[in-house]
């Protein structure tokens, strides 16, 4: 089992393994501050630094900027008086170099380090939804995908960002009509992850199926009929304008107020527009091709959706 230090002043990491001297990790792993809460929890917290250790750290080992999934193992204060004064083998970046030709154990340097044990046991219980990680700021939300043990007994945790674009909020889920919920999640998740890995084509597609999906829901639930679910997008934007016609109660009349009516058949009708310049359409009607912009303008239509629906975390 790996335990790591953080010299107090330098900031420079060591690692030993049971009672190893302490030697420098180098280049200097990338530590981020942690803590464990539950979803929507909103406390102060990142009061600890390396001077202040309470609290987690997170050694990243491996990032995919594309899938925003991070690998890496969460590390606690160890019971101790911190600092703790320790030996340890030279560290490159102090020109501290030991003689080959003597014995180690006389190049020990003495230094006062923050000394940390990694997690043996999840911080979390399952369902790890439950829990969510907050790395390095409050705004910086991460939900756990798998927890595994590795060789030297430490918990390899994979992360995967809870937060999706700037233009798109979070969806509250328990604000969604019941019956659509599953479904929304899906949609929802597959625009954020297009978003990060795909071509502008493919976020508008996925952009012009929440859209289907979010307008179905919100629509079927204000007339009570599950039977709007199973419309085309143009479709439901079609009957949605045409509600002034065929209002069925005063608490519709509030729902489809003609601003909200205008506001969310034009949301929709951007993502619609936009996924039916398919390369044939273009070639045939000489239209420019589906850009990075147009697919940000999707997602926007998106976050614009959940906002009038008041569907956000």
């Amino acid at each position: 089992m790996i335990t790591i230090g953080i010299e107090e002043h330098s900031g420079h990491v060591f690692q030993r393994t049971l009672q190893t001297a302490w030697y420098p990790i180098w280049p200097t792993p990338i530590l981020t501050q942690a803590e464990f809460v539950a979803p929507g929890d909103t406390a102060e917290m990142f009061t600890h630094t390396a001077t202040n250790p309470a609290g987690y750290w997170f050694r990243e080992f491996t990032y995919d900027p594309a899938s925003r999934i991070r690998r890496g193992v969460f590390y606690r204060p160890m019971p101790e008086q911190q600092p703790q004064t320790v030996e340890t083998l030279p560290h490159p970046m102090n020109g501290e170099v030991a003689d080959a030709s003597s014995s180690l154990i006389r190049h020990l340097y003495p230094r006062r380090l923050f000394t940390y044990h990694p997690l043996v046991e999840p911080a979390c219980v399952r369902p790890y939804s439950a829990c969510q990680v907050l790395l390095g700021a409050p705004e910086s939300r991460w939900r756990i995908l798998s927890v595994e043990k590795i060789s030297g007994g430490e918990l390899l945790h994979t992360l995967k960002a809870k937060s999706s674009l700037g233009t798109l909020p979070e969806i509250d889920l328990d604000k969604v009509p019941a019956d659509a919920r599953a479904k929304a999640s899906q949609v929802y998740q597959e625009l954020v992850d297009a978003a990060y890995l795909a071509g502008p084509r493919s976020v508008v597609d996925r952009a012009r199926d929440a859209a289907q999906w979010f307008l179905a829901a919100w629509y079927a639930e204000i007339n009570n009929d599950t039977s709007y679910y199973n419309l085309e997008l143009q479709q439901l934007i079609d009957k949605i304008k045409n509600s002034n016609d065929k209002l069925i109660s005063a608490a519709t009349t509030l729902a489809l107020r003609p601003e909200l009516i205008e506001t969310v058949t034009a949301a929709g009708q951007i993502p619609a527009r936009l996924h039916a310049r398919k390369p044939h359409e273009e070639h045939a009607r000489n239209l420019r091709p589906v850009l990075e912009e147009d697919a940000e303008c999707a997602i926007a239509c998106i976050g614009l959706l959940l906002r009038e629906f008041q569907w956000t975390a």
